[in-house]
């Protein structure tokens, strides 16, 4: 549209498509911080936490619950 990333900033707000834009509307569960020194170590952990914590659940819970997520993405 401006033919420039200069106002990539503004186009994502107006868009909604920004981390916390997606966080707000169950799109994103976490958003993890591109500032710190060692991203890449905070990324594997944040996702070793995730799936952990998936795998702890009930299988069918999981399922039910995803399935639950989906349906109302886009819901206000």
């Amino acid at each position: 549209i401006h033919r420039t990333t200069d106002r990539a900033d503004e186009m994502a707000e107006r868009q909604g498509i920004r981390a916390i834009d997606l966080h707000t509307v169950g799109l994103v569960d976490r958003i993890v911080s591109e500032a710190s020194a060692g991203f890449l170590a905070t990324m594997g952990a944040v996702i070793e936490e995730e799936i952990l914590a998936l795998r702890a659940r009930d299988a069918q819970r999981r399922l039910l619950d995803r399935h639950r997520r989906y349906r109302t993405l886009g819901s206000p």
